[in-house]
């Protein structure tokens, strides 16, 4: 994960590749309990790339598990999310 914290994407990058980028990084961050962390690389992903993210089943699937983590919250920033994705 420190890695991945350092990496800088070049400017021009195409947005797919970018928005993958911080897809994979939200679900290593999941995966290692960083839920809050896990949330804000969705959404900057989404923000890079919305159609990617927002139809791509391994996010569709984080949203889920983030969902069922905070099953008796549902924060605001994940049921946002989960909405936008048509999971909600």
């Amino acid at each position: 994960m420190q890695r991945a914290q350092t990496v800088q994407l070049p400017k021009g990058l195409q947005a797919g590749r970018a928005g993958y980028h911080h897809l994979d990084y939200a679900r290593g961050l999941l995966w290692c309990g960083k839920r809050d962390a896990a949330v804000a690389e969705l959404e900057r992903a989404e923000k890079i790339a919305p159609m990617l993210v927002r139809d791509h089943p391994m996010a569709q699937q984080a949203v889920r598990t983030l969902l069922d983590l905070e099953r008796y919250s549902y924060r605001d920033r994940i049921r946002r999310l989960g909405v936008r994705m048509h999971i909600l």
